[in-house]
């Protein structure tokens, strides 16, 4: 919209209604629209005034049974039991201060595969720790 002077967007701005307190706190957003017949910027404005939250900013807390069931599975299995991502599981684990349960890879790190190869052709008897230190085995 262009400057109009004599234009001043906050005294055109539709007041909040008399009974809107007490229905912001059980409606949706859908639902205040349709009650009231205005869009969201008006109904998030009137919220605010009243001091009623905005329900896009508010994350979902941790389930109730997350610090029993957290410890016993890995985060993918977290993942699909609570039907959430990877970013939620994480933040409720900090919440909650419970680890989910690591994942056992299917593959070893190079090194360590590396250094077990090395210990298991060892010829030396006296190399027991598979450190392969021992006469450069």
């Amino acid at each position: 919209m262009a400057f109009q002077p004599g234009f001043s967007r906050a005294r055109d701005l539709r007041p909040m209604p008399p009974d809107f307190p007490k229905f912001a706190w059980k409606m949706n957003m859908g639902e205040l629209r349709s009650r009231y017949h205005c869009g969201n910027v008006a109904i998030r404005r009137w919220r605010s005034e009243c001091g009623v939250k905005d329900e896009r900013f508010q994350p979902a807390p941790p389930p109730d049974d997350f610090r029993e069931v957290a410890p016993l599975r890995t985060v993918k299995e977290l993942r699909n039991l609570y039907k959430c991502g990877w970013a939620v599981i994480s933040r409720w684990q900090k919440e909650t201060g419970v680890k989910a349960k690591n994942a056992k890879s299917r593959y070893r790190k190079r090194e360590e595969a590396d250094e077990i190869a090395l210990c298991l052709n060892c010829p030396f008897p006296e190399c027991k720790s598979n450190c392969g230190i021992v006469r450069g085995c």
